[in-house]
């Protein structure tokens, strides 16, 4: 769940300052914003909208994510 709020913030694991990586999750937590890379930032209820599903797979790859993303209208 870090690496993916880091990783939409446009952190990369390879750059990201380790002392930064509490206080920036502790930011989009606290504000309930996500500030996207090199976009708008957004509202986000990390409860409801980074929904981990540990027991589906996908194939080719035993950690492969997919992403959805919905404006207001849905």
């Amino acid at each position: 769940d870090r690496a993916v709020l880091l990783g939409l913030a446009g952190h990369a694991p390879d750059t990201v300052e380790v002392d930064a990586i509490e206080p920036l999750i502790a930011r989009i937590r606290s504000r309930r914003r996500l500030p996207l890379a090199d976009g708008p930032e957004v509202a986000f209820d990390e409860a409801a909208d980074l929904l981990l599903v540990p027991e589906v797979t996908l194939p080719l790859h035993a950690n492969g994510m997919r992403f959805e993303a919905f404006d207001a209208a849905g």
